[in-house]
């Protein structure tokens, strides 16, 4: 018996032994999963904003001159804006070695309404947008040469899609003729501190696809920039350009004949350091060019504006924006009901308040008067007001 419990003994020990093992194995595996998920999800970062708004329009006829769809209701109307959601793994930075990342921008909102496919009235403030989806990679040639493929934003054009990035609430004459986001690919080559130089191809203004104009051709655009600021930081410039050789139909209000495309864009800013950087100056010239765009004859349109805020103190500032726009023939914005030319002004006044780090208030009277600035073709000048809570986090 002393023998057979001496062996039931090193039995147990060695099942114990072994279970112990098992277990350890086990939680091994499973603690080296973590890892391998934390690491996986290492440096991704999730932000963005809720903005909300009313808009006042003082006639009872819709304005063709404000850029986003929800700002164009007649009379007065509360707007989901947007919920914007970024999720993005951004680059380092560093330029001596490879080095991959990604940016996925979602809006959601009346505005998405606007940007994407179209939605009934009803649930426009439920709309999806995709605005941008990319992978990036940062290769160790020059000063760093980073590369973009996938659906991107453009390249021209001084506003952007958000209101909370512009220096007003609703959007200007000018913004009608930049590009929309395009599938496509660009590279970015800096030449010291101050100079960057960008290059790519995309489909087309607001394009996933390469169908053209014209069922024979690809529909693609060849588009580039060339940025430069100064050594105290305080000032930047931006020429760039956008050439369709079929046409592009995502423009304006949309090409219909299958010939060449080309637009030209300068963009700037400037702070004066004498102002402390209260002041910010900025200004945008576009000039599109097209041989026929939607009849036989050539048209062209040229848009200046010229931007001003003054940052009165941590919480309050004012903003201001000045623009014209002449449109050749009314083929790029539409407005005129037989070919003829149109001659656009707006004027801009938008006050803001920042009560927190992160909550933003603005309030903002519009005017804009020319040819046909609204639906009815008699009317020559619009006034508008509007709203805005935005939240950023």
């Amino acid at each position: 018996m002393p023998g057979h419990h001496f062996a039931f003994c090193i039995l147990l020990c060695f099942l114990r032994a072994a279970c112990l093992a098992d277990s350890t194995s086990e939680l091994d595996r499973v603690v080296d999963e973590v890892h391998r998920l934390e690491r996986k999800g290492q440096g991704v970062i999730l932000s963005g904003f809720v903005d909300m708004g009313y808009v006042y329009q003082f006639s009872n006829n819709r304005p063709n001159t404000q850029g986003y769809t929800a700002d164009q209701a007649i009379g007065g109307e509360f707007n989901v804006n947007q919920l914007k959601l970024v999720l993005e793994k951004p680059l380092s930075g560093r330029t001596d070695e490879f080095e991959a990342g990604f940016r996925v921008d979602l809006l959601v909102g009346e505005d998405a309404a606007g940007f994407g496919v179209a939605a009934p009235v009803v649930s426009a403030s439920q709309s999806f947008y995709l605005q941008q989806a990319y992978v990036e990679l940062m290769i160790p040639w020059a000063d760093g040469l980073q590369v973009q493929f996938g659906l991107l934003n453009p390249l021209l054009g001084f506003e952007a899609d958000e209101r909370v990035y512009n220096l007003n609430i609703t959007q200007g004459l000018n913004s009608t003729f930049d590009p929309g986001p395009s599938g496509g690919i660009l590279a970015t080559c800096t030449l010291g501190e101050h100079i960057t130089l960008i290059q790519g191809i995309i489909n087309g203004s607001l394009s996933s696809t390469s169908a053209g104009i014209a069922p024979d051709n690809d529909g693609y655009a060849i588009t580039g920039a060339l940025a430069v600021s100064n050594p105290e930081g305080n000032a930047e410039t931006q020429w760039a350009y956008h050439y369709a050789p079929f046409g592009d139909p995502g423009l304006a209000s949309g090409q219909t004949e299958n010939e060449a495309l080309v637009g030209l864009n300068w963009v700037g800013t400037w702070a004066p350091l004498c102002l402390d950087d209260h002041l910010l100056l900025g200004y945008n010239l576009s000039y599109w060019w097209a041989d026929e765009y939607s009849t036989a004859n050539p048209a062209s349109v040229f848009t200046t504006s010229c931007y001003a805020r003054y940052q009165w103190n941590d919480w309050f500032s004012t903003a201001g924006r000045v623009e014209y726009t002449h449109d050749s023939n009314g083929q790029w914005n539409g407005f005129a009901p037989s070919p003829g030319s149109d001659d656009l002004w707006g004027y801009t006044c938008t006050l803001g308040i920042h009560l927190f780090e992160d909550l933003l208030l603005r309030s903002e009277y519009r005017v804009d008067w020319g040819n046909d600035v609204n639906a009815s073709l008699d009317d020559d000048v619009h006034h508008s007001i509007a709203f805005q809570v935005a939240y950023e986090f």
